[in-house]
């Protein structure tokens, strides 16, 4: 199994916001011989076509400040997952945008409910699935 951070910034773990950080967290829950942790910027990503199960992206592509790069991010994401899997993204600005690009690139998109309470800041997911 392969794990990937899609993102032009690095994911944030409770141990640090880089890959020496992630390996404690991996340690702790068991999983540090079952995954392969790398830093990669899916803007210019080298993951192959049709790589990955499944891409999440917790609070990550709004900090893409320029929206022609973040749509080349959401191509980049859809062009790096594999056929019948699954992307969920979870962000407090650019979902329709999101939507828009995923939907545009035949993907199957649906928009769960806005969490106003457990989340701050308040948080849309969008899941998409490769057809």
């Amino acid at each position: 199994m392969s794990c990937a951070i899609n993102s032009a910034r690095r994911c944030r773990t409770p141990f640090g916001n880089n890959i020496a950080g992630t390996l404690p967290d991996a340690q702790l829950e068991g999983m540090a011989n079952k995954i392969d942790v790398k830093n990669e910027n899916i803007i210019q990503t080298s993951f192959a076509d049709n790589n990955f199960d499944l891409i999440t992206s917790n609070l990550c592509l709004h900090n893409i400040y320029d929206k022609q790069l973040r749509i080349k991010a959401c191509k980049g994401i859809y062009m790096i997952l594999k056929p019948g899997d699954k992307v969920i993204i979870s962000d407090f600005k650019h979902n329709a945008e999101y939507k828009e690009v995923f939907e545009g690139l035949g993907m199957q998109t649906e928009k769960k409910t806005t969490c106003f309470f457990s989340t701050y800041p308040p948080l849309t997911v969008i899941v998409a699935k490769k057809n």
